[in-house]
């Protein structure tokens, strides 16, 4: 006996169904490790790791379960087949996309002269883990750490380093140039401007929300971010509190700010 469409259709659903669950705990879990240890938040706004993340999803949440729909037939002899593939091709761009944001991630909050800078893996080539400590030659897999960066050679070399020319990154992504975060306090809190000064590019509602979250801070730094730049909010001390979404400087502001800091 032939089986009637509206059946055929009805295991087709219901074999999409259970496939779309299994890649709902995939993309689920993947979220968790995304933004909550690699990208924690709002750091996954400051690097544009949405988009990526986006593309990872549509394809396991859409197109693998889609094509489960499309395929699936009761007792079709290549059924076994078929739905092989189809894993194997969702499970090949999930690693693909997962091993794309592992590369991508922060791995290091970088303090140098007036600004904190997002460094993330494929900002640092192999060349530039020569002579670094031990410390700073590994890479957290549980989130990016504080640290500070100084440029060290002679006044041309220094130059040379700010602007990333032959002796490679620039400051901020050189692990040989790293020192604990603590001993840049004192350097952190001269630098810091006053909380007051948020107001030129933010919402004093913003402002408040973050402030009465976070009582201890009395001044910030800027957080430069591949996406979207950020600020860092300072504790009397000169250590960091917390990134915060909100901006450093106004779009007027940006295009000095930018040459100054380069």
């Amino acid at each position: 006996m032939t089986p009637q469409p509206t059946r055929i259709w009805a295991d087709s659903f219901k074999a999409a169904a259970i496939h779309l669950s299994i890649s709902l705990l995939v993309a689920g879990a993947l979220a968790v490790l995304l933004f909550k240890v690699w990208y924690p938040m709002p750091l996954a706004t400051a690097t544009g790791v949405f988009v990526i993340f986006a593309m990872v999803f549509i394809i396991d949440l859409i197109i693998g379960p889609l094509l489960t729909l499309i395929v699936y037939k009761k007792n079709k002899k290549s059924l076994v087949f078929d739905l092989s593939v189809i894993v194997i091709i969702q499970i090949a761009a999930l690693a693909y996309g997962v091993y794309s944001l592992s590369q991508a991630r922060p791995v290091w909050l970088a303090f140098y002269d007036n600004r904190f800078e997002i460094v993330r893996l494929n900002d640092i080539e192999d060349s530039y883990l020569e002579n670094a400590p031990e410390q700073y030659s590994h890479f957290s897999l549980t989130g990016p750490k504080w640290v500070a960066a100084k440029p060290i050679g002679n006044e041309q070399q220094i130059e040379e380093l700010k602007f990333g020319s032959r002796l490679g990154a620039k400051i901020a992504h050189q692990p040989a140039l790293y020192y604990p975060i603590e001993q840049a306090y004192p350097a952190i809190k001269i630098k810091a401007y006053e909380l007051s000064k948020l107001e030129a590019a933010n919402d004093k509602i913003d402002i408040g929300k973050y402030i009465t979250a976070y009582p201890n801070a009395v001044g910030w730094l800027p957080l430069w971010g591949q996406e979207q730049h950020m600020v860092v909010l300072i504790d009397k001390n000169g250590a960091p509190l917390k990134i915060v979404d909100l901006r450093p400087w106004t779009k007027a502001q940006m295009s000095t700010t930018i040459v100054s800091y380069t």
